[in-house]
């Protein structure tokens, strides 16, 4: 496994190599490398252009290779403030989409990104919303008892059913953008 960021975590070095960059002025090397599969959980909102990330991961697979994406529905947008789940005694980190300031306008359309995976010749092998029933509710038990804030807010990203996912494979051969 293989870990880049924009800055160096806290486990980085248990990986087989790590990388920090900013996309898109430093996106990941790794000498080249070809991954068999790639995986960017809640990155894409971040990003200006979430289509040319998505093009330039599917020409980093190797043959046979995955794509896992995740990132907020558009429902994540109607959900209620963070401030509004504090009153109630919920300290969540981000309970609607747009208290996060690094998150993007828009959040990234699941159309736009599937369309794009299949242009660039990957078959979508599986799509939906993450959560997690039954061990949500009891992350978010244990969470509020021990007031720990990020297991709360994946709790409630559970729940909720914040995010969504996709999952695209290749079909074996050399993949170009």
């Amino acid at each position: 496994m293989f870990a880049w960021a924009c800055a160096k975590g806290t486990n980085f070095d248990l990986y087989e190599a790590n990388e920090i960059g900013e996309w898109p002025e430093k996106p990941p090397a790794f000498g080249g490398r070809l991954f068999d599969a790639i995986m960017a959980a809640n990155f894409i909102e971040h990003i200006d252009d979430p289509i040319a990330f998505v093009e330039w991961s599917i020409g980093r697979l190797a043959p046979n290779g995955r794509l896992f994406l995740e990132w907020p529905r558009p429902e994540a947008a109607l959900l209620p403030t963070t401030a509004d789940l504090a009153a109630l005694g919920l300290p969540i980190m981000t309970g609607n989409y747009f208290d996060d300031a690094t998150h993007r306008g828009d959040i990234p359309d699941f159309d736009t990104v599937r369309a794009s995976i299949a242009k660039c010749g990957l078959t979508l092998r599986e799509s939906g919303i993450v959560g997690v029933p039954f061990f949500d509710q009891e992350v978010a038990i244990h969470a509020a008892r021990a007031r720990d804030t990020v297991g709360l807010t994946m709790a409630y990203w559970s729940l909720t059913g914040w995010c969504q996912y996709l999952i695209a494979e290749d079909g074996g051969v050399a993949v170009s953008t």
